[in-house]
């Protein structure tokens, strides 16, 4: 009997590795189909297209004689190639063919619903998975599926479910906050937050590539799923203002309670190559005030905004100790604006008053990469890089009258060096060095002033929230404390993004927190499973404003404040 192969992973049933192989091809004519439609629905923005794909696909599922696409290879293209006949589906083949067709009609409708981040989400998970089929051969879902069958028998449409359906999850679910490095997030999972988010030499699970994605080389076979509860305090006030109406301490924490899922998998591909897909909240910013700044409008006034990651990733051992990785980041996020009236109304001051405020959520797509180095130069130190595009986003068309750039808001450019001593077998010490870019994107560099009076808001010269870039001090220890328990410290320091002069629009986005101690721990548990801890603490930081409320809003200062405290809790699954 031949091993389990790429063609037996779906079920199939085959005498000898001869028989096998000639299957391996053939099988994949359906991914690779659906991948190339789903890239073309996504592309030209046809829901229609997803729909019918999607939909004939499920009909297919149900009705085998009805699968359009294996009746294209049966009756044409397999005498092309005189390659053999494809019989009915096995069982796990079927029902995962059947879930990646409902993700494209679920996407299809978010399309046609105007959700294009919702239907790339859906469509990209399908577009990474089919891929992966294609060009590697093996199915990420069917391979978690027969690992943990192995253990366990379970019911293929039960397993199937509770792989996608909490990658799904994981991936559809942005980042909702004010994270703490400027509007990043300190770390991404519990292992990284428990020690201060360091990580670039220093990889702990199958979320490394949100750090460094040469990192996976050196992870095991895993797959993780995270959650992070955050609670961020932000308090304002404005102070000296000629009229004194305006003269108001604010509550911006009318909402103070945010969920950020995580995922992560990992897997080995022969000696040197690693894939991965790792599924993160990248960052955001909001405030929720209990009623109006008098300054901004006559409604309750915030924002949100809300971004997450879905990164493929590639990672290659060009030497035993050394590793190159790449991560195709796909970025979604969205935006909302309230209670910002008064900029709407003054002649002349945006380009598009009508598209400024209370215009509902709306989404934004867009796409950038990350790449890294990882060496394990001795057994006791490892030294790593990282640098993360730009990543190029759709515009706002909803805030175009708000954000500089018609409603740009790109994700800034970062970079960071990072590394790790093992002084002791249980004992591990990172540091990471990172800088952010904020100033690289218009929307977020900008200056208040002198925009705001030479300038319409909009304008590619438009005013913004008037971010410098900052540069982060990550360090953090992890100590081995038997075979069960390891654990974990770390602090986290941000340089300021906002000057005292730029706290009037930072009223919206007051992410001033620089300090952040952290702490973690790990169970491990039944030799393949594992839980794990963080606890997050951003101390207070006020930032009081300098001249920064312009004469014609009657002068004056905005002082802005915040503090934050996060628990994230993950499971991970070693294979």
């Amino acid at each position: 009997m031949a091993k389990i192969t790429s063609v037996m992973q779906w079920g199939y049933i085959c005498g000898s590795d001869q028989e096998a192989s000639s299957l391996v091809w053939p099988v994949r004519f359906k991914p690779a189909v659906t991948a190339v439609l789903v890239v073309l629905g996504l592309t030209v923005r046809s829901p229609w297209l997803l729909v019918a794909v999607g939909g004939l696909g499920i009909l297919g599922t149900f009705f085998q004689k009805l699968s359009w696409i294996d009746l294209l290879y049966n009756h044409s293209v397999r005498h092309l190639f005189k390659a053999p006949a494809l019989g009915p589906d096995p069982s796990v083949r079927r029902w995962l063919c059947g879930l990646a067709d409902f993700f494209v009609l679920v996407a299809g409708l978010a399309l046609a619903r105007g959700h294009r981040a919702l239907a790339w989400g859906f469509g990209g998970l399908v577009i990474f998975l089919a891929g992966s089929v294609v060009l590697t051969g093996i199915c990420l879902p069917a391979f978690l599926y027969y690992k943990w069958k192995g253990r366990k028998q379970v019911n293929t449409k039960i397993a199937v479910a509770l792989i996608v359906g909490s990658v799904a999850v994981g991936t559809l679910v942005p980042s909702r906050l004010l994270a703490t490095d400027g509007y990043f997030d300190t770390g991404y999972g519990a292992k990284a937050q428990g020690i201060g988010g360091a990580g670039v030499a220093f990889p702990q699970d199958a979320l490394a590539p949100a750090t460094n994605p040469a990192g996976i080389s050196f992870v095991e076979n895993r797959f993780d799923v995270g959650l992070e509860y955050f609670r961020p305090i932000r308090n304002t006030e404005v102070t000296g203002n000629q009229a004194p109406s305006n003269n108001i301490s604010y509550d911006a924490s009318d909402d103070k309670n945010f969920f950020i899922p995580s995922l992560g998998f990992n897997h080995q591909v022969g000696d040197r190559l690693n894939l991965g897909v790792a599924a993160y909240g990248n960052g955001g910013m909001n405030t929720t005030y209990t009623r109006n700044v008098t300054l901004f409008g006559s409604s309750s006034a915030g924002i949100d905004l809300e971004q997450g990651f879905i990164s493929p990733t590639v990672s290659y051992k060009v030497l035993d100790n050394t590793s190159l990785g790449v991560a195709l980041n796909l970025a979604y996020q969205r935006f909302k604006a309230t209670g910002l009236e008064n900029f709407a109304a003054f002649p002349g001051l945006s380009a598009s008053p009508n598209q400024l405020t209370d215009q509902g959520y709306d989404w934004s797509t867009g796409i950038g990469v990350r790449v890294g180095w990882l060496s394990k130069l001795t057994p006791w130190f490892s030294l790593g890089a990282t640098y993360q595009s730009k990543t190029w986003m759709s515009r706002f068309k909803e805030y175009q009258g708000l954000f500089a750039g018609q409603g740009s808001f790109d994700i800034p450019e970062n970079y960071a060096v990072g590394i790790a001593v093992k002084p002791i077998s249980k004992l591990t010490a990172a540091v990471d060095v990172e800088r952010i870019n904020y100033s690289g994107v218009a929307s977020v560099g900008n200056a208040l002033l002198p925009a705001l009076g030479q300038s319409q808001l909009g304008s590619d010269s438009g005013a913004g929230f008037g971010w410098k870039d900052v540069t982060v001090e990550k360090v953090g220890v992890a100590y081995d404390l038997n075979d069960e328990w390891t654990l974990r410290a770390g602090y986290n320091h941000t340089s300021q993004p906002i000057p005292s002069s730029e706290t009037l629009f930072n009223l919206l986005a007051p992410g001033v927190v620089q300090d952040h101690l952290t702490l973690g721990t790990t169970y491990k548990f039944a030799k393949v499973h594992e839980l794990s801890f963080a606890y997050t603490h951003g101390f207070e930081k006020t930032v009081s404003g300098s001249q920064s409320i312009p004469a014609n809003f009657g002068g004056g200062n905005a002082n802005i404040t915040l503090y934050e405290d996060s628990f994230n809790i993950s499971y991970g699954y070693r294979f």
